[in-house]
């Protein structure tokens, strides 16, 4: 039954808004198949969250039932131009820049599992905005845990950023996880935001 009620829900107007988003996708056009459902997933994730049919899906699962479900025009999308997603104006969408940088999390707070709570471990930043992160890290953390976050960022002067953020998704890579953090406007995230042009974007 909740099986069905997803399926049905990723037909209609919300498959239309993911294919829309679909055709904006860069990677669209080389994707290994056995990858593409992950891949698509992290991209929305990672740009598109503030969306309520991105925000709506829970795992990777979800995205392989929108992409099955629609096999001819997925197929066709991949020999069309790329395109602009049609997504409103007054979403924010900051500038995502491709690091290698160390992270350090502490959880805050867990609700799904209280026990995590203090728990610290090392992270590898894999690409940055102004207001989230893209995380690499060894053992799994549950969607919505609150972190405590310590970014040391290479480079001079020596700085360093101590944020809040929360996780927005997560997924398997291969042994290890990639989480996508949302950065909560506290703690040195005024600092991160004006830092960022120079610190991170002009260094690509």
């Amino acid at each position: 039954m909740e099986a069905q009620a997803k399926t049905n829900w990723l037909t209609g107007p919300n498959a239309k808004k993911l294919l829309r988003l679909y055709l904006a996708w860069p990677k669209r056009f080389d994707a290994d198949p056995d990858a593409e459902a992950e891949m698509f997933f992290e991209w929305l994730k990672s740009n598109y969250d503030e969306l309520t049919v991105v925000a709506a899906l829970q795992s990777v699962a979800d995205v392989g039932i929108f992409l099955s479900s629609n096999p001819e025009v997925i197929e066709a999308a991949k020999f069309l131009k790329p395109a602009e997603a049609n997504v409103s104006k007054d979403i924010r969408r900051s500038r995502r820049v491709r690091i290698t940088t160390n992270v350090f999390l502490g959880v805050f707070e867990c609700e799904s599992n209280s026990s995590l709570s203090g728990h610290t471990l090392k992270g590898s930043a894999f690409d940055v905005t102004s207001d989230g992160l893209g995380v690499e890290i060894e053992e799994p953390l549950p969607k919505d845990t609150i972190l405590n976050i310590t970014v040391a960022p290479a480079g001079y002067p020596i700085v360093l950023y101590r944020m809040t953020g929360e996780i927005r998704w997560v997924s398997d890579a291969g042994g290890r996880y990639h989480i996508g953090i949302k950065l909560f406007e506290v703690d040195d995230a005024e600092r991160w935001q004006a830092d960022f042009d120079e610190r991170f974007a002009a260094a690509v």
